[in-house]
């Protein structure tokens, strides 16, 4: 019997440490740095979800730390464009693009993995959607990871000009829309992009 009540607590101890972070105590925790690995020349943009990042990273914080390792020493300026293997299934892709009008840049969302991307030159404009602003303009592809949307009339989403200072992160839950064009003219960026594996 003591046995079984051992095993019991031990297990409700174990999952009182998985606990879930809130928003301000997730916040707190980005702003200790801890995360960073080595990596200093951007921070989480403003638009961050800090629980979802928080609990992430506590939940796969070898995979970040290997993210941000391998951000902190590549020459991001230097390397050619296309796939870059970090470890597992998490990878990072480089590349070189012009920004484009709103009406040729895709609405998506991801299930499979968080979407880390960081302009490293240039700039270029991001949109961020609540749910109820968008429909789903096609079924979510397994392979692709991938779920197209459209606006809904009328709808005002939230615009944000990229910031080689700054990097955004977008989770399952983040239906976001970039390489926008700012002022609508059209510009030449860099950006890494780090596909990091989502753990429910």
């Amino acid at each position: 019997m003591k046995r079984y009540l051992t095993l019991f607590f031990t297990a409700i101890f174990a999952l009182s440490s998985l606990a879930q972070y809130n928003a301000s105590k997730g916040k707190a925790i980005v702003r200790k740095g801890e995360w960073q690995n080595g990596f200093t020349a951007a921070k989480p943009h403003k638009s961050t979800d800090w629980a979802e990042f928080a609990n992430q990273y506590t939940k796969n914080k070898a995979t970040w730390d290997s993210v941000f390792n391998w951000l902190a020493t590549q020459d991001l300026n230097a390397l050619a464009e296309g796939k870059y293997p970090i470890c597992g299934q998490t990878y990072a892709r480089i590349q070189v693009a012009n920004t484009r009008p709103e009406q040729q840049c895709r609405i998506e969302s991801h299930r499979k993995y968080i979407d880390f991307q960081w302009t490293v030159k240039g700039k270029e404009g991001v949109r961020l959607f609540k749910h109820e602003q968008v429909w789903p303009a096609s079924p979510y592809d397994k392979k692709k990871d991938f779920r197209r949307y459209e606006l809904k009339d009328g709808q005002k989403p939230k615009f944000f000009k990229s910031n080689p200072k700054q990097f955004f992160m977008f989770f399952p839950n983040d239906y976001h829309q970039c390489m926008l064009e700012v002022g609508g003219k059209k510009a030449s960026l860099r950006k890494v992009i780090v596909k990091i594996e989502y753990v429910p």
